[in-house]
């Protein structure tokens, strides 16, 4: 990130995470694209396998969102199911991930892990709290306290192919009336709708981000660590 950037984050406002998964070519096309219009930013958890493979990012997409200051954060490196791999296995991948983002530059956010599938198990708890991580975010479906008490216990509403439009701005003016914290969870964004439930409308997107444009004034519109860093300042 620039030293020079700095972002307003008020404590009595509601906040909002828009994120995406494993690093989908069309995050960058599609949703990238459009957010970059509203001055936005995303956070994208990544595959480092993955990227430059056909459909997923290559690294010049990754360096254009990381100098737009969004959040690049470790999915372990090759999508490892970790509650199905013993502990070592599990340390191998989470640090490759986190050494992979380290060696390109992308240093400002790999203590986070995005699970993967949401799947972990005692093992993946012992080895991250070893490796001084500081927060975990599955796909358990809910909303966060503005200072959550577990960082390891993230809370996202996952968009699916029949996600309504109008469910997603009440989840949005829910957050808003209780001063609360919402991760929007995105995939794929494409129009041809597919049984693996990662694809969603692009006008659908489009209708969800001019949403939360409309009520600025009434959200953070933050990256996962910005929202991490209002905790741990607050908490010393």
């Amino acid at each position: 990130g620039n030293d020079d950037y700095e972002t307003n984050i008020y404590v009595n406002k509601s906040n909002i995470i828009i994120m995406f998964d494993d690093g989908w070519k069309s995050q960058y096309t599609i949703g990238y694209e459009y957010m970059r219009g509203k001055d936005m930013k995303g956070s994208i958890a990544i595959i480092p396998k993955n990227i430059g493979e056909s459909g997923y990012m290559n690294k010049a997409n990754l360096y254009e969102l990381y100098n737009q200051n969004w959040d690049l954060l470790n999915h372990t490196y090759d999508h490892l199911v970790l509650n199905d791999s013993n502990i070592n296995k599990q340390i191998k991948s989470i640090t490759r991930g986190s050494k992979w983002l380290e060696k390109n530059g992308f240093i400002n956010h790999h203590r986070v892990l995005i699970y993967p599938e949401g799947k972990y198990n005692d093992n993946t708890i012992k080895a991250l709290n070893n490796m001084n991580y500081t927060s975990t975010r599955g796909i358990e479906s809910g909303f966060n306290l503005n200072q959550p008490g577990n960082l390891y216990d993230i809370k996202v509403k996952n968009i699916l192919p029949n996600t309504k439009v109008n469910e997603v701005k009440e989840w949005i003016n829910y957050i808003i009336d209780n001063n609360l914290t919402l991760i929007l969870l995105f995939h794929k964004l494409d129009n041809n709708i597919d049984k693996t439930k990662m694809k969603y409308k692009k006008k659908d997107f489009y209708k969800i981000i001019d949403y939360i444009d409309t009520n600025k004034n009434n959200l953070n519109i933050i990256t996962y660590s910005e929202w991490l860093e209002t905790i741990t300042y607050r908490h010393k």
